[in-house]
């Protein structure tokens, strides 16, 4: 393939993987497909041009990705429904997203194209996510929303889950945010105020979807971003975590309440929908398969036979509302350890990266990328988010979008090898 034609395929790759980006805000179905394409031409690129996203940091990366997925595969093929178990671990393509957006964002035309792509999706349905709370709107879905409170609506955007709306929008809100604030983001000043209107947006209709886990961690995440800054940025992130503490306070109240009453009742290891009863009975399936776990798909039965007969049918749960203890029992202990071992090595990474050179591009997306992964990472304390397809597909782009440097850079960029 010429250089020429080389040059076209990347083009192409960039735009289907900017409706991906834009996509995965509303999505699962419409922004897989792109991202199914986007595949498809990476491969092809891949094979014509020997583009492979690779450096030494990367390869690194992706053997811990692989041996995540081998202990998966493991444990599928040795619990109790090995082809269930085998067919859902498809989703484990995800993972691919990270070496196609390197390949993508390592050129500032694509990196221009993804970034407007996610803040325009951002901000259309962060507004649709915020129209929602007040008048209850659903435009693409049938069902009603859950009432909040007097003539207000817990938003999930075009989400199934109000949930899946909350991590994902908090998530990609903060990502943006981060990114405007760190100041290199090789955009024009009028789009690094979209982008920062856009990330506003979208943490407003995280807050009107009443998930108190983003929202907590959301603003332990402004005063962490706060502290790293420093001087610059780091004061008007402060700012906006004691406004945020005010605002759902007096504008939210039923948020507020959730902060209380909630987790009071999390920290009860009697009541069946707490966390500490969950994660207790999840530890029971843990000691009795502490190497191989039960294998993906098998863990509401596991629970079930754990809990009394009585327990409602909503109270027996298909995960462990905690990452790293669900994959321990799916995985088994091995598998979890693997799963914890790739997450450090990823935030590592990007600290190491936005230290190397701060107010760089390089340094800014990095910056972004870690306060976002460490915001999806808080919310994995209390929720299975890595379960949850449309906000891992968003994680995966966002670990792209902070280690796209590592692509043939030297490794003295970061600290050396």
């Amino acid at each position: 393939m010429s250089g020429l034609a080389g040059s076209k395929l990347s083009t192409i790759l960039a735009g289907t993987f900017a409706l991906f980006a834009f996509a995965s805000t509303f999505s699962i179905a419409l922004s897989q497909m792109a991202l199914g394409v986007s595949l498809v031409l990476f491969l092809i690129l891949m094979i014509k041009t020997g583009e492979w996203p690779y450096s030494q940091k990367l390869k690194n990366l992706y053997l811990l990705i692989t041996a995540y997925i081998f202990c998966s595969l493991m444990a599928a093929l040795s619990g109790a429904t090995p082809k269930e178990s085998v067919l859902i671990l498809k989703e484990e393509w995800l993972f691919l997203i990270v070496p196609m957006g390197i390949l993508v964002l390592r050129q500032a035309s694509g990196r221009r194209q993804i970034v407007i792509a996610l803040t325009v999706g951002v901000a259309l349905l962060g507004l649709y996510g915020v129209i929602q709370h007040f008048t209850g709107a659903n435009w693409f879905r049938s069902n009603e929303l859950h009432a909040a409170g007097a003539h207000t609506f817990k938003a999930a955007g075009n989400f199934n889950n109000r949930l899946t709306f909350g991590n994902y929008f908090g998530v990609a809100g903060f990502f943006l945010i981060c990114l405007c604030l760190a100041g290199g983001s090789g955009l024009s000043r009028l789009w690094n105020r979209i982008m920062l209107t856009a990330g506003i947006l979208a943490l407003a209709a995280t807050a009107f979807s009443y998930c108190r886990s983003v929202v907590a961690a959301t603003i332990a995440c402004a005063v962490l971003a706060g502290i790293l800054l420093g001087k610059r940025h780091g004061w008007k992130l402060a700012a906006a975590a004691g406004v945020a503490v005010v605002a759902i306070w007096l504008l939210v109240p039923g948020l507020a309440g959730r902060f209380t009453g909630d987790t009071a009742q999390d920290l009860n290891p009697k009541h069946e929908s707490g966390r500490l009863y969950i994660w207790s009975r999840s530890w029971d399936i843990i000691r009795e398969n502490p190497v191989i776990g039960i294998g993906t798909g098998n863990f509401y039965d596991e629970y079930s036979s754990r809990v009394p007969d009585d327990v409602i049918e909503t109270r027996r749960y298909t995960h462990a509302h905690n990452d790293l203890i669900n994959i321990a029992v799916i995985n088994g202990i091995p598998g979890a350890l693997i799963f914890l071992a790739l997450w450090l090595y990823v935030l590592w990474l990007q600290f190491r990266l936005w230290r190397a050179d701060p107010g760089s591009v390089e340094s800014s997306f990095a910056f972004a990328g870690l306060m976002a992964s460490v915001l999806f990472l808080l919310t994995s304390m209390t929720e299975a988010t890595f379960a949850d397809e449309e906000v891992r597909q968003l994680l995966m782009l966002i670990w792209a979008a902070g280690l796209w440097p590592l692509y043939k850079q030297p490794s003295a960029a970061i600290g050396g090898r």
